[in-house]
């Protein structure tokens, strides 16, 4: 208040200043000409001699100005003060003012793109703000729905703007119908992604809560349950004569953490028509956010494959029931879906005497890297007489691939406990069980990893393994709780 005040004086006292130096008042009795001031005392004609103007009364003033230029500059420099107060006293006010808030709702809208950036934060700000308090219009609730739907990513953070304004639309009753269903179609189609549910998707955890309250058209039911698990047959695409077909179904999670479970069954099993196998493995979860694979081998000496190319095909059963997974009680449980599904994949026989080649790498450079990579956890052995060994053999981001013999030394004797392989930039753990020799509990062995190439051709991918050898000493192996006291 007082610094208004203060410049309001200011202003007053500066045109006050500016008029007295550059139009002061009138001294002096003396008639002159309004226009040019000219001096008209004796003066007889009608008109100025000076200017030519008609003299009449309103055409003649009394007394002359007198300018004073350095009290009107002052006068300038006062007005000039009192303008930069005023812009000092506006800017402040100006900071003290959230005009963001009266931005039009379109100007809003356009705010949001790119995401992340400062300006959208502050239209997402807003735009909450006036949602909380219900001033926009239903047209606008609708085109702000429509523009988070198109933003959405199946892995939003707990504050991810466009998903909570969604969820937090859906949970007050007021997410219109329309952008309901195209925020279903548009999660159905992100679902489709690869590693869709990797880590959880609070989407899909949405979808699958519209499932299970029947919100769902029988359309996008149909399409969340089919793509909730993604498939792929691998197999090794060549085998010795009379060799095993090692072969694996890959399987992708696209679905919830929780809520959902299924049964995956591998049914029959042929190669060139012929069924090998009536029934082969299973897998049962509680979470379609993973990945894994069923895998098996088949021998063919049996079948006396000829060289050359032949097809294997397997029948995949998949089941998807509402609910936690509950062992044996598929029965009690709704079948929300029930599908078969058959795979093929080419592989070739070798003619008599050729093996499948394995390249075995000599790479010194990442001996270090290999040995930093691999530890081997949970050694016990497991038998009440002390005798054989389990153990796993974790690995964490090997910089190549690895197919390896275990040997436990156990007296100044090395004994083969089992194969164990691995992917490059892989994370996982083998678990590993094997060997009659002992007793060994309670004492500290040494393990050996070996390279094989035997090991390698078990597997459906492996074709160049690390060929360098790994000791990992002073494990401890924990007893059985079986064993003799």
């Amino acid at each position: 208040m007082i610094a208004t005040l203060l410049v309001v004086a200011l202003f007053i006292d500066g045109v006050y200043l500016l008029k007295r130096g550059f139009r002061a008042a009138r001294t002096g009795d003396e008639p002159r000409c309004r226009g040019c001031g000219y001096q008209l005392q004796g003066i007889t004609s009608d008109r100025c001699p000076e200017c030519g103007r008609e003299l009449s009364p309103a055409n003649i003033v009394t007394g002359h100005r007198t300018r004073k230029p350095l009290l009107g500059a002052f006068g300038i420099v006062v007005i000039g003060l009192a303008l930069v107060v005023s812009f000092v006293i506006a800017a402040d006010l100006n900071s003290r003012i959230d005009w963001y808030k009266y931005r039009p709702f379109n100007w809003l809208i356009a705010d949001l793109s790119p995401p992340g950036t400062p300006r959208a934060a502050l239209a997402w700000g807003e735009l909450h703000r006036r949602v909380k308090l219900h001033r926009l219009t239903s047209t606008q609730q609708a085109t702000l729905a429509g523009q988070c739907v198109a933003m959405l990513t199946l892995w939003p953070s707990l504050f991810d703007p466009a998903w909570d304004e969604l969820s937090r639309e859906d949970e007050a009753g007021i997410l219109p119908a329309v952008q309901r269903q195209a925020l279903v179609d548009r999660i159905l189609v992100l679902q489709q992604k690869p590693n869709a549910s990797a880590g959880g998707s609070l989407p899909l955890e949405w979808v699958t809560q519209q499932l299970l309250a029947d919100r769902l058209t029988r359309a996008q039911r149909e399409t969340f349950l089919s793509q909730l698990l993604s498939f792929d047959l691998v197999a090794r695409p060549q085998i010795a004569k009379d060799g095993e077909v090692d072969y694996a179904m890959h399987y992708q999670g696209h679905g919830p953490w929780q809520g959902l479970s299924s049964i995956t069954s591998l049914g029959a099993t042929e190669i060139d028509g012929v069924v090998v196998y009536k029934n082969g493995g299973s897998m049962s979860s509680g979470s379609f956010t993973g990945s894994g694979s069923i895998g098996s081998m088949l021998p063919t000496k049996p079948l006396n494959l000829a060289p050359g190319r032949h097809v294997l095909r397997v029948t995949n059963r998949v089941r998807i029931f509402a609910g936690p997974y509950i062992a044996n009680d598929e029965k009690n449980r709704p079948t929300l879906w029930d599908h078969t599904q058959s795979f093929e994949k080419e592989f070739t026989v070798l003619p008599p005497g050729v093996i499948d080649p394995i390249e075995l790498a000599n790479d010194a450079k990442v001996e270090e890297l290999m040995k930093s990579s691999l530890s081997i956890t949970s050694a016990e052995s497991p038998n009440y007489d002390g005798k054989g060994i389990t153990l796993m053999l974790n690995y964490c981001n090997p910089p190549m691939d690895f197919a390896f013999d275990v040997f436990a030394v156990c007296d100044g004797a090395e004994h083969r406990i089992s194969g164990a392989t691995g992917r490059a930039n892989a994370n996982g753990g083998t678990g590993l069980a094997g060997g009659t020799f002992g007793p060994i509990g309670g004492k500290t062995v040494d393990f050996i990893l070996r390279p094989n190439a035997d090991v390698a051709r078990k597997t459906v991918d492996l074709h160049r393994i690390w060929n360098g050898e790994i000791r990992i000493s002073g494990v401890a192996i924990k007893p059985s709780q079986y064993a003799k006291k």
